[in-house]
């Protein structure tokens, strides 16, 4: 299991934070959840998240996850998030 301590944020220093989040997200753990397959992983920064699927949305301009940006279209900020975060992605899972 991969892991980063904070304590050092704990205890007023610095510390060495990531940049990244990686998320699992079943939603119905325990019993009765093979008659539900839907789980959700996905890895985000400050401004973006990329699904494991591959959607990647802007999040500070697009709360409500409606617009994807395609591979390839999104700004160098985008795609440069993409990258890292696809790289967290293929790491972890």
């Amino acid at each position: 299991m991969d892991g980063v301590s904070f304590a050092p944020q704990l205890r007023g220093e610095r510390g060495k934070p990531r940049e990244w989040v990686l998320v699992h997200h079943d939603p119905r753990p325990g019993w009765g959840k093979e008659a539900y397959t839907k789980l959700d992983r996905w890895a985000r920064d400050k401004r973006y998240k990329l699904y494991q699927e591959g959607e990647l949305y802007d999040i500070a301009a697009d709360v409500l996850e409606q617009n994807a940006i395609p591979i390839g279209e999104g700004s160098a900020d985008a795609e440069a998030a993409r990258g890292t975060l696809q790289r967290v992605l293929d790491e972890l899972i």
